[in-house]
């Protein structure tokens, strides 16, 4: 793991990584690379190693930037709204589309990547950051564009930034490593999701008036702990056909396992997700019952055929107004977004 540290470290030019909580959930994720079959593939262990050392500088950036601002880890996060439910059930599009609203604020893909309090918007042409960000944009491939695209100055999940805590869906998703999975299901996620708390304290510092907007589809895994860090939370559940959900599940992450150079078959990858998100419907289903005034459910039908009804509806649950001017760009939004 050295190596891996080592890695980040030059990467960034920082050293600090923050408390030593994370290093169970790294050794676990490096055991279970180490124990896939054919791991000595040099291809395979190159994803693995640059997958982890990633996440590594991540976690070096974020607690660098805790230490240049530590007033902003007394924020209050208010009353936040988390979008969750099996991916492929619309979740990105309600999350981009409620995040035309200004009253909302979202982390946006390059904050996630590049953590800081977020700048002005008039600024970040100009930042070096944003300008690394876009280039890594513009150089996705074009099916994974068509599929799954999150542009830099979109809302991204927060599946990402809580990949620092090594206790994340976000690694078995792009790698078989059952091993890491097993471990994963079994953990309390309550520290992943308290250094995300201070993650969204941290970026945003500059605009504390605005309500967070947020996704995350593993949500479905740990709502008991997601409201005990956040306990305002107002959720909401978007639900599809699984079968639908699921296809669409494989189909995308069959093309990504491609393009990083790791082959999955489908039917590996279809087992996996499938026992996933079905252990994420228990847990969701056995939360609700202590929490179901804080739920509103999306119909991914009736949101395809009618999305600006649906966020009226969501909007009118949560006591939320719908004005004419947010109206109005969201239509433009969904103009733009065919």
């Amino acid at each position: 793991m050295n190596g891996l540290h080592d890695q980040a470290a030059a990467a960034t030019g920082l050293k600090d990584f923050g408390d030593a909580e994370y290093l169970d959930g790294l050794g676990r994720l490096v055991e279970s690379f180490v124990a896939v079959p054919d791991t000595s593939d040099e291809q395979f262990s190159a994803l693995a190693g640059a997958l982890i050392a990633g996440v590594l500088a991540a976690r070096l950036r974020t607690e660098d930037a805790w230490k240049r601002n530590p007033q902003c880890l007394d924020g209050d996060l208010g009353a936040p709204v988390f979008i969750v439910g099996i991916p492929r059930t619309g979740t990105t599009a309600l999350h981009q589309l409620l995040s035309v609203d200004p009253r909302f604020q979202v982390g946006e893909k390059w904050l996630h990547s590049y953590h800081k309090p977020r700048p002005p918007r008039r600024t970040w042409a100009d930042d070096p950051d944003y300008r690394q960000a876009v280039t890594e944009a513009e150089a996705m491939p074009e099916g994974l564009r068509t599929t799954h695209f999150v542009g830099p100055d979109d809302p991204d999940e927060c599946l990402v930034p809580m990949a620092q805590s090594f206790v994340s869906n976000y690694f078995g998703s792009q790698a078989s490593i059952p091993g890491y999975d097993e471990w994963m299901l079994a953990q309390d996620a309550t520290p992943s999701l308290v250094r995300y708390a201070d993650f969204l304290r941290l970026v945003g510092s500059t605009s504390p008036e605005k309500t967070w907007l947020l996704k995350n589809p593993s949500h479905v895994l740990c709502i008991d702990e997601l409201f005990a860090v956040f306990p305002r939370a107002r959720v909401i559940q978007t639900h599809r056909d699984p079968r639908a959900a699921l296809g669409s599940v494989v189909s995308v992450l069959a093309m990504l396992s491609g393009i990083i150079g790791v082959e999955r078959s489908p039917q590996e990858i279809a087992r996996r997700e499938v026992a996933v998100w079905a252990e994420g419907m228990h847990r969701i289903e056995r939360a609700r019952r202590n929490h179901e005034t804080s739920f509103y459910d999306v119909d991914y039908r009736r949101f395809t055929n009618d999305p600006l009804g649906v966020v009226s509806e969501i909007y009118r649950a949560f006591d939320l107004e719908f004005s004419p001017d947010v109206t109005d760009a969201m239509q433009r939004w969904l103009d733009e977004h065919p």
